[in-house]
């Protein structure tokens, strides 16, 4: 009889620490470094706004928050490996919209990676807005006069973009069917390359981000018709949205912050609070307006997941209307 109890005290013990085990676990939370995982090379636009907020993230978390860029695949390979990775709170990602809402949608094979199943949302970031650009020499003044001439020339007008279902690619979809023009869609493999043939030329207009188009844009040598927002860039004030000119276009590059799933609610509650607040700061507020970025309207764990889900069936339907796919 006294052995069977002490089996059974031993089970009862043995339950208790299962149920106790995993919230003393996140009560410890941070232990150590934490890893935030980027989808852009080292020193990219992406890369350089992750380490200004996860420097402030370091000191509402108590521990160092390691910027880990993991560049490729329009954002797939740094998702796919934190997809992959523990759910302990230890390793994040910078999730974007490419690799969330439009690569599930027009690439052909499967993904490694479900980007609703795979991962727990924990707090939106930040997002960037594609800049209708030409260069200063061309005909085109504004962005009426673009689409005049593309809606008499069917077809005849190239448009570059940093590659098939990149955000710059979107935008001139989108572009296109809200304006009702053809135009002809020249892929490159970075968004660079489409900027040095539209200075010499070659192409007629592109879509890029601020950044990258910055010195051009302050040396005069690119000229910027339109944005793609629902909001003007401070950095380019004067520059119209595409919803102003009466073109029903609202799209931005964005991003948000995920865990594997599986993380621990209380753990995730952790960082989505310590998120906000870094955030908030107002050194990542005057970087990221510097860079012609912004701020998500905040939004933690299940608002991730709707925004998520609302931009997701935005890219599906501009699929079902455009017919873009990859290979």
């Amino acid at each position: 009889m006294n052995q069977r109890i002490s089996e059974y005290a031993a089970l009862v013990t043995a339950l208790v620490g299962l149920l106790i085990s995993e919230p003393a676990r996140a009560q410890s939370y941070p232990a150590h470094f934490v890893t935030f995982v980027v989808p852009s090379p080292p020193g990219g636009v992406t890369d350089i706004d992750a380490r200004i907020i996860a420097k402030v993230l370091s000191v509402k978390i108590g521990r160092p928050v390691i910027v880990e860029p993991r560049p490729g695949a329009g954002g797939m390979i740094a998702t796919e490996f934190v997809a992959n990775a523990k759910p302990d709170g230890y390793t994040l990602l910078w999730a974007s919209s490419g690799a969330i809402a439009t690569s599930p949608w027009i690439y052909k094979k499967k993904l490694a990676y479900d980007p609703f199943k795979s991962f727990t949302p924990i707090h939106t970031l930040q997002e960037a807005s594609p800049i209708l650009l030409v260069s200063a020499s061309s005909p085109f003044k504004s962005t009426a006069d673009l689409v005049k001439y593309a809606k008499e020339n069917p077809g005849k007008l190239n448009f570059g973009s940093a590659g098939n279902g990149t955000g710059q690619h979107i935008a001139l979809e989108l572009f296109k069917l809200a304006a009702g023009f053809e135009a002809t869609h020249v892929p490159y493999r970075a968004s660079t390359q489409a900027m040095t043939d539209l200075l010499a030329g070659v192409i007629d207009a592109t879509f890029d981000y601020y950044s990258p188009a910055k010195s051009q844009l302050e040396s005069g040598k690119l000229r910027a018709l339109s944005v793609t927002a629902s909001w003007r860039l401070p950095v380019l004030n004067d520059v119209p949205t595409l919803s102003e000119l009466g073109y029903p276009v609202e799209w931005t590059g964005w991003s948000t912050v995920v865990a594997p799933a599986g993380t621990p609610p209380q753990i995730v509650d952790f960082l989505a609070t310590a998120f906000a607040e870094a955030l908030a700061a107002p050194e990542v507020i005057s970087h990221l307006e510097a860079t012609g970025t912004r701020v998500l309207p905040p939004k933690a764990k299940e608002g991730v997941e709707a925004f998520h889900r609302s931009e997701s069936e935005k890219v599906r339907r501009l699929v079902q209307d455009s017919g873009i796919s990859v290979e």
